[in-house]
């Protein structure tokens, strides 16, 4: 962002990287500057052009143990335990990320 690039850690999310491109646009366009985005992905683009739902904060003790849950039991189960929690959830989650996605609606991240 800003005048070059921005390292990101690997929990930054479509939030933290609206607020955080917000603020460089603004200071790029109040010092008479035009502001150019490359880079990211869709999800980024589309949050930063028509915003986010609101989701409340998550405790980061439940974001541990969801990411350790991930890490230790794999994206097979923690996708079979969010189709026995939530099988309408199954139609929203993509087959090669589900273990993310999974853990990410455990979470509630």
């Amino acid at each position: 962002l800003s005048t070059g690039e921005k390292k990101c850690s690997p929990i930054t999310d479509s939030g933290r990287f609206v607020a955080d491109a917000a603020k460089a646009i603004a200071e790029a366009r109040s010092a008479g500057r035009r502001p150019v985005i490359v880079g990211g992905t869709g999800l980024y683009f589309k949050a930063l052009l028509e915003g986010l739902s609101p989701i409340p904060p998550i405790d980061a003790a439940v974001r541990r143990h969801w990411r350790a849950e991930a890490e230790n039991r794999g994206a097979a189960e923690l996708h079979r335990e969010l189709m026995a929690r939530d099988a309408e959830m199954n139609g929203d989650l993509f087959a090669v990320s589900t273990g993310w996605n999974a853990t990410h609606v455990f979470a509630g991240c």
